[in-house]
């Protein structure tokens, strides 16, 4: 479980792409506070990105990320 202040560190992959602009995962309870570049190849590259914690878990975010992840499956069963 992540700590209120605690951080997330992780390398996300990334497709380069000229006129695109990049749409990290979010999360309520999480705020994006540094993004960094790797660029190993003109095609592709990876982003290290440190999230910190703001704000507590609660019933609230719960039952919209249940509605959140419906609608992915729904969408998802489409293709």
């Amino acid at each position: 479980m992540l700590v209120m202040g605690g951080r997330l560190v992780c390398f996300y992959p990334v497709l380069r792409e000229d006129d695109v602009e990049n749409h990290f995962p979010e999360h309520p309870c999480l705020k994006l506070i540094v993004s960094s570049e790797q660029i190993p190849s003109s095609r592709f590259s990876r982003v290290l990105l440190t999230i910190v914690k703001t704000v507590s878990y609660t019933d609230k975010i719960a039952e919209a990320a249940k509605i959140k992840h419906q609608e992915f499956k729904e969408n998802y069963v489409k293709w």
